[in-house]
C-alpha cells in the first residue's frame, strides 16, 4: 500500500532489504548501500529520474535512512543479559536475535560464548528464517531476553563493535529530516526516540516529529504517509 500511494505521486522506488535471514542492523553499510542504488539508477535512468531523491524507511529500513541521509537502540543492545528484566516489549527479544550478523562478519568477537542454549538455538533460526515466520515463532513461544544469555554483552570488545554498527549520528545533517514514531509500538520503546530527538535538536538538527498514538510498529508507516509525502514534495522542490 505504502508504495502504491508514493508511485501514486510520481516516485520511483528502489530497495535495499534482506528477505531471508536475520542480520543485526549494520547503519554505514545499509546507509552506503542506499546512496549506491540511487547512484547505480541515476547511471541506469538518469534521462528519466530527478536529480533529487529522498531515503526513507521502517524499522530497520528507518535506522538505515539515518545513515543515507528513530532508535538508540544501540545503546539497549549492550545491556542485554541474564539479568534483563522480562519488559513486555515484544520486538526486544526479537531484535537481539540479529546475533547472527555479529556471529557471521565478527567471528573474533565469540558472540556465541555469551548465549545460552535456547539463545543458541534461536540464533541459528534467525539465520534461516524469514522475518514473518520468526514474527510467527515468536509468537507462538515466547521468549525474554534474559532467557538468550549467560553473561551481559556490556564487554569492551562487543560495545565497541555495536556502537560502530548502529549508533546513530545526531549532528552533522545538511538535509531536513522526519522522524514517526507511535505510542502503541511494542517493538521499539518510544523514549528511545525522544531520546535521539533531543539530542538532534539540541545540535540545530532540521528535524520534524510526528507521534502516533494507535498505529502499531508495522503500520505507522501507512498511517503517517499523508504528512510524509507532505514532507517529500517540500524537501524535493
Amino acid at each position: 500500500m505504502a508504495r502504491r500511494r508514493l508511485r501514486g505521486r510520481g516516485h520511483r522506488l528502489r530497495r535495499d532489504r534482506h528477505r531471508r535471514g536475520q542480520r543485526i542492523p549494520d547503519g554505514p553499510a545499509a546507509g552506503t548501500n542506499t546512496v549506491d542504488i540511487a547512484r547505480a539508477a541515476h547511471q541506469l535512468y538518469g534521462d528519466q529520474l530527478s536529480d533529487r531523491w529522498i531515503a526513507a524507511g521502517l524499522s530497520q529500513g528507518g535506522h538505515a535512512t539515518y545513515f543515507a541521509a528513530p532508535t538508540h537502540l544501540d545503546q539497549l543492545f549492550p545491556l542485554a543479559g541474564p539479568n534483563f528484566p522480562a519488559v513486555p516489549v515484544a520486538g526486544i527479544a526479537h531484535y537481539v536475535l540479529y546475533t547472527p550478523g555479529l556471529d557471521d562478519t565478527r567471528p573474533e568477537l565469540g558472540i556465541r560464548q555469551y548465549l545460552t542454549p535456547t539463545g543458541i538455538e534461536l540464533m541459528e533460526k534467525a539465520r534461516a528464517t524469514c522475518n514473518n515466520d520468526l514474527n510467527d515463532y515468536l509468537s507462538a513461544q515466547p521468549v525474554t531476553v534474559a532467557e538468550l544469555f549467560t553473561t551481559p554483552l556490556d564487554t569492551p570488545g562487543l560495545r565497541e563493535a555495536l556502537d560502530e554498527m548502529q549508533h546513530v549520528p545526531t549532528d552533522g545533517f545538511d538535509r531536513p529530516i522526519r522522524v514517526v514514531h507511535s505510542l502503541a509500538d511494542t517493538k521499539v520503546p518510544i523514549p528511545l526516540t525522544w531520546a535521539q530527538l533531543t539530542e538532534m535538536r539540541s545540535s540545530a538538527v532540521d528535524v520534524e516529529y510526528q507521534q502516533l498514538s494507535e498505529a502499531d510498529h508495522a503500520h505507522s508507516l501507512t498511517a503517517s504517509m499523508p504528512e510524509s509525502l507532505d514532507f517529500a514534495a517540500r524537501v524535493l522542490r
